[in-house]
């Protein structure tokens, strides 16, 4: 056949967008579904990075002048497991797992909210080497991150009040992952290779 002698062009009409480009699958996270978590010392944590703020909305400085920074969104790379198999890197969130509403309650308290209030090795204790798993959700008035400005969204009517939705809020478990040292392996090796193209720069080889 032919060689076709034309070409697709990107346009909005009547308000179908037309394209050459597939929308990538969006897994939703549902009751049931379970991520192992890797060991501490494999385990990667991101945030963004924004200015450190008083309670009066004023910039915080160290002794020595320098602007304070504080990391927010934290988030890591988990294996989401399909059959009690892995199937593919995805990235939790810290107030996805432990989930605090609009008026700062944890939805669901428990171990992993305990954990977290004794900082950050304590939770780590918790989580990692583990499957996280969803065991059960509801509705809660949630706040309402600002993307643009990394803080939480003022509500219009009233800037002195955060603004407010209703969100889905999920009870994560940590449990045995009871994955077989082939699958421990590939496990590990999908968080490796997800590392060296996300954030190759946090990789070091070790000799």
């Amino acid at each position: 056949m032919a060689k076709a002698k034309f070409q697709i062009v990107t346009a909005s009409i009547n308000g179908i967008l037309a394209n050459q480009e597939f929308n990538a699958l969006r897994v939703t996270n549902q009751v049931g579904d379970r991520f192992y978590v890797p060991a501490a010392e494999n385990l990667l944590v991101l945030g963004t990075e924004v200015p450190a703020m008083d309670r009066n909305g004023q910039a915080i400085f160290n002794e020595k002048g320098e602007q304070v920074m504080r990391s927010v969104g934290q988030h890591f790379p988990a294996v989401r497991l399909l059959d009690g198999k892995p199937a593919e890197v995805v990235e939790l969130y810290v107030g996805q797992v432990v989930k605090a509403d609009y008026f700062g309650r944890i939805v669901f308290p428990g171990a992993l909210s305990d954990a977290l209030r004794k900082g950050s090795d304590a939770f780590k204790k918790e989580i990692c080497n583990r499957a996280l798993e969803i065991v059960e959700e509801k509705e809660c008035i949630d706040r309402v991150w600002d993307q643009e400005n990394n803080r939480w969204m003022r509500d219009a009517e009233d800037p002195a009040k955060l603004a407010q939705r209703t969100n889905r809020a999920f009870k994560f478990e940590a449990k045995t992952s009871a994955l077989s040292a082939a699958d421990l392996e590939k496990a590990n090796q999908m968080l490796l290779e997800y590392y060296k193209s996300q954030y190759p720069d946090v990789v070091k080889e070790l000799e």
